[in-house]
């Protein structure tokens, strides 16, 4: 986890996207099946799955390029990984 950090430590938050880009991912989310384990906020409470984190503060921990290869392969970056790409 500290090499994980260390790697991440100067990259700046990224900023909170649009009202619009918000509503796209948010449809995307519930389209591609995401709330079936992920919550996110107060909204998308229902997940299935403990250990599936907490979305709403992925931006805050994680860059956009970690996040968007997690994303399209998680097994890539963690053998370990439950979530589909």
């Amino acid at each position: 986890m500290a090499a994980f950090a260390a790697r991440t430590a100067q990259v700046p938050p990224t900023p909170a996207p649009s009202a619009d880009r918000a509503a796209v991912g948010e449809a995307l989310c519930t389209q591609r099946g995401c709330v079936a384990c992920h919550t996110f906020g107060d909204r998308h409470t229902t997940a299935r799955i403990p250990m599936a984190p907490e979305l709403a503060h992925t931006r805050d921990r994680m860059h956009p390029d970690r996040v968007a290869a997690w994303i399209r392969d998680p097994q890539a970056l963690s053998a370990e990984a439950t979530m589909p790409g």
